[in-house]
């Protein structure tokens, strides 16, 4: 798939990519690299993230919602306001990550790793499962 001069495949390296707003929903992505990438406001829900690299990625207010983040490397990543409902992100990184008012309605997070993460205004007892958080 294409987005502007983007071509959005499993493994692509779209490192710093620019796709505030974009569309990308319901698309099979495992592996891709979106290190600090700017993806406010982007709809990725019900993709397939597995083992994605978004660490310093922008996903304030992004929708997440029943994407597949499992083994995804959230470390750092800016996640203000993101809709994480339903997601799967067992075995995430999310550590460093701002989680400030993120929906976490439903999400599982076993073995996610939250070390020194923003939790604020994050009600974490409306996940599912264990993360560790330190």
């Amino acid at each position: 798939m294409r987005v502007g001069h983007y071509e959005i495949e499993p493994g692509a390296h779209l490192s710093g990519a620019d796709l505030r707003g974009a569309v990308l929903a319901d698309l099979n992505m495992p592996n891709v690299n979106f290190y600090g990438a700017r993806l406010n406001g982007a709809r990725l829900n019900g993709s397939n993230l597995t083992g994605a690299n978004l660490t310093e990625a922008n996903l304030s207010h992004a929708n997440l919602s029943h994407t597949n983040l499992t083994g995804a490397d959230l470390s750092h990543a800016n996640l203000t306001g993101a809709d994480l409902s339903h997601a799967n992100l067992t075995a995430a990184n999310l550590t460093a990550a701002n989680l400030a008012g993120a929906n976490v309605r439903g999400t599982y997070m076993t073995g996610a790793a939250l070390f020194g993460a923003n939790t604020t205004d994050v009600d974490l007892r409306l996940a599912n499962g264990s993360p560790r958080v330190i």
